[in-house]
């Protein structure tokens, strides 16, 4: 091979990495920013039917939240050794162990008093 081959060969290769990085084959996070405007909504890549980017978040969840698949944002927060699930919206006269145990899966929300209610 001359030397032209082998550059363009590493060029290509670089120009994949690239490629392959800005479509987020790389990214581990279970959500991905789109852009609306001046702003990003944060949907979950598992997302439901019917869910658009106007349903989802303008804040990316922080370290103790989740982003479920119908754009809830949920944290999970441990009394007495047992995890449960708040939304962003908990009432706050509600005690926390008056939440799930377990975060919403497919087509479920939590609602502000607690309960897990299907969204089909």
């Amino acid at each position: 091979m001359n030397r032209r081959t082998v550059i363009l060969s590493i060029a290509g290769v670089l120009l994949g990495f690239v490629l392959a990085d800005t479509f987020g084959l790389f990214d581990s996070k279970p959500y991905v920013a789109i852009g609306h405007g001046n702003h990003f909504h944060y949907m979950p890549k598992d997302r439901d039917d019917g869910v658009t980017a106007m349903d989802c978040p303008t804040e990316a969840p922080r370290e103790d939240e989740i982003l479920t698949s119908q754009c809830q944002i949920v944290r999970a927060v441990q009394v007495n050794g047992q995890i449960h699930y708040l939304p962003g919206n908990a009432n706050a006269g509600v005690s926390p162990t008056s939440f799930p145990t377990r975060p919403p899966g497919r087509y479920e929300r939590i609602t502000p008093d607690g309960l897990m209610v299907s969204v089909e």
